[in-house]
């Protein structure tokens, strides 16, 4: 709600007044009860001027299902939104009778009903002043910036050196064929946000949370992950679970294993979640052909999901990593006719990064390397680069060989 609503959305003075109140208490990490918010408006001094204790304890008894809320704050916006176009079009009755220029009128109705304009999370036109004001604003951040990034660093610098570093608004798409350790990569990737004091979202939507956390202390802990499975840790290896979990306690990571999001239930989850904080830096979708599908059109539907994840990352102000799987069938270097069931991904994507291994299952192998395909960049080159498999550690690290095809291979 409090990302849907704001205070001014509320006719009432009192109910504005309480709305108030409970976003404070929200913005302080306070439990919200009759209770507690009649007490902070208490002591605030202003329980009186909204109807006191009984007129919030009947709002409360009165109250029916939350489940139909999100109807209930259409309801107040609705008729916020006739309020805004009533006295706009009341101000503009008085100034034709006053006899004010009708071009002047015109664009002060203009004025006065832009914001209804406005599509969720668009943004104004920008006029030329606008433009160069932020254009010197993100000059001086690249200029005061530390390091050689322009933007966030991955911990893969094969992708910091195609991108310069993920912007936010970024979308990569990272597919591979099933078992070809595009989770494995992307929850690097993931990790290193974190450990770098940055907010992420991980929707895992076919492995659980725990399963999830076992991979990152694995690669944290450099424990190994077959020991960490089976429970058979010596000393030394449970010195670096604890390291790891010390590590990971303090970062800013979420994790939804929720199996079966819909893009709906996508964009609701992760808009609440900056919400709640005022902040998101990644989200990663492990996987885009795993989103729920209220249709037998799958093309149709994936595409979608995959212009309104785009869209969400732009919104939303972050980075965002897709991952996909490659068909079945496909041998080879892939590349995007091999995306299963949508080709969207190559197209919203600014960079589109194939996982390859030339072994005889097409899977990763501990002492193999994995071609990392960059198969669209959209401010940089194309390439190959290749990735060391530390897989027993559940992580994949840069390597300097380059890529030179086998001539036994039969790809």
């Amino acid at each position: 709600v409090v990302e849907i609503i704001r205070e001014e959305h509320f006719y009432s003075r009192a109910n504005a007044g309480i709305y108030k109140s409970m976003l404070e208490m929200i913005g302080s990490k306070k439990p919200i009860d009759l209770i507690t918010l009649t007490d902070h408006m208490e002591r605030k001094n202003i329980l009186e001027d909204c109807g006191g204790f009984i007129y919030i304890a009947d709002i409360s008894r009165n109250t029916p299902s939350s489940t139909n809320v999100l109807s209930y704050c259409s309801t107040v916006i609705d008729r916020w939104n006739g309020r805004q176009i009533a006295a706009a079009c009341y101000s503009a009755l008085d100034c034709v009778k006053g006899g004010q220029d009708y071009q002047q009128t015109r664009k002060s109705l203009y004025s006065d009903l832009e914001g209804l304009f406005q599509v969720k999370g668009e943004n104004n036109i920008a006029d030329a002043e606008m433009l160069c004001n932020d254009f010197t604003d993100e000059l001086e951040r690249i200029i005061a910036r530390t390091g050689d990034l322009t933007g966030w660093s991955t911990g893969d610098i094969h992708i910091d050196n195609a991108t310069g570093g993920l912007m936010p608004g970024d979308y990569i798409g990272l597919a591979a064929r099933s078992g070809g350790g595009k989770t494995t990569k992307a929850m690097n990737i993931l990790t290193h946000f974190a450990l770098n004091d940055r907010r992420c979202l991980f929707f895992s939507m076919e492995m659980k949370r725990q399963k999830a956390m076992m991979k990152i202390c694995s690669d944290v802990g450099n424990v190994p992950f077959n020991m960490l499975k089976n429970g058979d840790l010596d000393d030394y290896q449970w010195a670096g679970v604890g390291d790891a979990m010390g590590k990971m306690r303090d970062t800013k990571l979420h994790i939804d294993d929720s199996s079966g999001l819909s893009i709906d239930d996508i964009e609701r989850k992760a808009r609440q979640l900056k919400a709640k904080y005022g902040e998101l830096d990644l989200i990663v979708v492990d996987y885009l052909q795993r989103i729920k599908i209220n249709s037998s059109n799958m093309y149709q539907e994936l595409t979608n999901a995959s212009n309104r994840l785009k869209d969400l990352f732009m919104e939303l102000n972050c980075a965002g990593i897709v991952l996909a799987q490659l068909k079945k069938n496909s041998t080879g270097f892939p590349n995007a006719s091999d995306l299963r069931e949508t080709g969207a991904i190559e197209n919203d994507s600014d960079l589109l990064i194939f996982l390859h291994t030339d072994s005889q299952d097409l899977k990763p192998h501990a002492g193999m390397l994995t071609a990392e395909i960059f198969n669209k960049v959209r401010f940089g080159e194309t390439g190959v680069k290749m990735l060391n498999n530390e897989l027993g550690f559940q992580r994949f690290t840069c390597s300097d060989d380059t890529y030179t095809e086998q001539e036994d291979s039969k790809f």
